[in-house]
């Protein structure tokens, strides 16, 4: 009895894996990492962006396949995600500044610089490349591509640019 006696208070179990961001490809872990917060779910459409981004990269390099728009136009969703996530991100630091205290006011306005050199570089409106490969070849085939000279659409994808 004198050993329960010598142990009191709350126990503390110490776990000293790397925490990892939850994939929910594979079943959950305990030290999986689960956002908890409006900036962290806003962070996961990038974060599952890059893995699909990075699994295509792999089957583009592993297959000698540098001219096949196929596969090019694979990664046109991904990347489009990606854009919006990180676009998402920008405005929520932005349009949430009193979230965010401990960015300072410095901070703050190198974010709005880089936001809006973000959006001139990363052009995300319906009429932009990136945009209408999405939605007319990407995400889904669209019956209206076909309406006309599909190859329009189609010399967009180059994955340079894409990328």
């Amino acid at each position: 009895m004198k050993d329960s006696e010598d142990k009191v208070g709350i126990p503390i179990y110490i776990d000293d894996r790397e925490p990892e961001i939850d994939d929910p490809l594979n079943s959950p872990k305990s030290n999986y990492w689960y956002p908890a917060n409006t900036i962290s779910i806003k962070l996961m459409p990038c974060i599952e962006a890059i893995r699909d981004i990075h699994k295509l990269l792999e089957i583009l390099n592993s297959n000698d396949v540098e001219t096949d728009k196929r596969l090019h136009k694979l990664l046109v969703t991904p990347v489009f995600t990606l854009a919006r996530g990180v676009e998402d991100l920008f405005k929520e630091i932005e349009g949430n500044a009193k979230n965010y205290g401990q960015i300072t006011t410095e901070q703050q306005k190198q974010i709005k610089k880089r936001f809006a050199q973000f959006s001139k570089e990363v052009p995300l409106q319906k009429d932009d490349a990136l945009r209408k490969i999405r939605d007319k070849l990407g995400a889904h085939i669209d019956k209206d591509a076909f309406v006309g000279d599909t190859r329009e659409i189609w010399e967009l994808v180059e994955i340079g640019s894409l990328l």
